[in-house]
């Protein structure tokens, strides 16, 4: 190569790639990931909000529930604390559509 020629480069994309919007919530790993004594999702918020230092309750209704519209959990914590909460927070630790999309 003479050295009068330039070299040519492969060129580079440096567009930024587009990054989903961050949580303010801690990044805590679940516990058990791969045994057979995997943490449950209501285990995993319970641990998350003690970690932020805030009920459970709270964390829910206030970080957790704002971003899951029409969300059938939504309701009972938003307006009555003597609702059906307790009953469809077990439906979180299943393999149904209502812990897939929690998760």
């Amino acid at each position: 190569m003479a050295s009068n020629q330039l070299a040519i480069c492969e060129l580079w994309d440096v567009t930024l790639p587009v990054l989903p919007p961050r949580s303010r919530l801690y990044n805590l790993m679940p516990v058990g990931v791969g045994t057979p004594n995997v943490e449950s999702l209501t285990g995993y918020i319970a641990r998350l909000a003690e970690a932020h230092n805030v009920p459970t309750r709270t964390l829910m209704a206030r970080e957790l529930l704002p971003l899951l519209d029409g969300d059938p959990l939504s309701e009972p914590v938003r307006d009555s604390p003597s609702s059906s909460w307790p009953k469809a927070t077990q439906a979180l630790n299943g393999f149904g559509t209502l812990a897939r999309d929690w998760v």
